[in-house]
C-alpha cells in the first residue's frame, strides 16, 4: 500500500479512477467529477495505491478527514471519496486485506468513525458496505444521484474485518 502524494500522482491515480468509472454506474461520475473528487482526497485527506508491484495497481482509495457535507468540522471521521479495485481482486481477500490496512492507517490517524456512499443504484457496492458499515441515511452525490450513506466505527471495523475475511463477501 502506497500512500499517493498530490504533485507526483495526481494524474495516475486520475487514470485509474477514468479506468474504472464505470463501475460507479452509468454516468454517475465524468472526468470533472473524478478530477474534483481526487484534488479534495489530496487536499483534504490521502489517497492510497495498492499495488501487486510497482507500478501495477490493483486499487484505490481516497478519503478526507471531516465529511464535506458538514464542511470538514469533525477530524476524527474519515469520508472515503471513493474506492476501487481491479475486477480480478474484487471478491478477494485483496480487498479484505487493504481496507484492513486503511482501518489501522485511520486508526492511527486519531479516526473514530469512517463514512462512505454507495450509489443507491449500485445494488454490489451496497452489499458490500452493509457487510462492514450501517446504513445511515440516503442523500445526493455531486451529481445529485441518490446514494446511501453508511458509517462505521473503526474500532469495531477492525474487529469486524478478520471474520468477513472468513466468510463469501457477496453472495451474487
Amino acid at each position: 500500500m502506497r500512500e499517493c502524494r498530490y504533485k507526483e500522482h495526481f494524474d495516475e491515480c486520475v487514470r485509474l479512477f477514468i479506468e474504472l468509472k464505470e463501475d460507479f454506474g452509468e454516468n454517475a461520475v465524468d472526468e470533472e467529477i473524478i478530477k474534483h473528487a481526487m484534488s479534495l482526497a489530496f487536499e483534504k485527506g490521502k489517497v492510497y495505491m495498492a499495488e501487486k508491484a510497482p507500478g501495477v495497481p490493483v486499487g484505490l482509495v481516497g478519503y478526507t478527514f471531516g465529511d464535506p457535507d458538514e464542511q470538514y468540522k469533525d477530524p476524527t471521521v474519515a469520508f472515503v471519496l471513493f474506492t476501487m479495485m481491479m475486477p480480478n481482486y474484487r471478491k478477494s481477500m485483496a480487498f479484505i486485506q487493504g481496507f484492513a490496512i486503511i482501518a489501522q492507517f485511520l486508526q492511527e490517524s486519531g479516526i473514530r468513525e469512517m463514512r462512505l456512499k454507495a450509489l443507491k443504484s449500485n445494488l454490489y457496492t451496497n452489499r458490500l458496505y452493509s457487510k462492514f458499515a450501517e446504513r445511515k441515511a440516503e442523500v445526493l452525490n455531486m451529481k445529485g444521484l441518490p446514494c446511501i450513506l453508511y458509517a462505521a466505527d473503526v474500532s469495531e471495523l477492525q474487529e469486524r474485518l478478520p471474520s468477513l475475511g472468513r466468510k463469501r463477501l457477496i453472495r451474487c
